[in-house]
This record gives C-alpha cells, structure tokens and sequence, in this order.
C-alpha cells in the first residue's frame, strides 16, 4: 500500500516509510494504546513483517494488521 504526500519525510528530511495512527475509542481508554504501540513497535522490527506492510494491496496489509494487532 502507498502513502502519497508532500508530509512524507521525517525532520532529518528523509522519506519515510511508514506513517502509523493509533485511534481508541473512550471505551477502549487506559493503557490499551500503550499496549497496541508497544505490540507495533515490536512487529515494525521484523522485516518480513514491514514488507508485508510496505509491498501488500490494502486487503492485504488488513488481513496482516488484524492477524498481528489483537491486543489482550
């Protein structure tokens, strides 16, 4: 999947690969963010896993985030 912008560098002024947002409802407050970012953080370093993100159709960079992300 693609991310197209003229926001897609980073401070240093290098592209950047991936743009990540994490949206919880109020029922979901607490430490669940933190305990999704943390779990994204710990995929982000496998490469097999930022491919999938980087190279997938929409559906399938879903189907990777929904399989990975379930957050106890």
């Amino acid at each position: 999947a693609q991310f197209n912008s003229d926001d897609d560098r980073t401070a240093d002024d290098e592209e950047a690969d991936f743009i990540i947002m994490i949206a919880v409802g109020d029922e979901e407050k607490g430490e669940f963010h933190l305990q999704l970012l943390s779990k994204v953080t710990r995929l982000m370093m496998h490469e097999d896993f930022r491919n999938k993100l980087k190279n997938g159709t929409k559906e399938e960079v879903y189907e990777t985030l929904i399989e990975n992300l379930e957050v106890e």
